[in-house]
């Protein structure tokens, strides 16, 4: 099998990928990414290139009171 790639965007930059043979290793490891630059601002993760990708995940920033699960 290949390897599978995300992307974490921020404000128009890519701010991170990860990759590897299992997808849902590099999904999660791009979640977290997510997580992390979400309190900063609105997150977008792709799977696969920004550019030929799909949209896989969208995160805003906590509101104070929330809770991370």
């Amino acid at each position: 099998m290949g390897e599978h790639r995300f992307e974490v965007w921020q404000d128009g930059l890519m701010v991170a990928q990860t990759s590897s043979a299992d997808r849902h290793q590099a999904a999660s490891s791009a979640l977290h990414y997510a997580r992390v630059y979400a309190q900063d601002g609105p997150v977008e993760v792709f799977e696969g290139p920004k550019k030929r990708g799909r949209l896989f995940a969208t995160t805003q920033p906590l509101r104070q009171g929330d809770s991370d699960g």
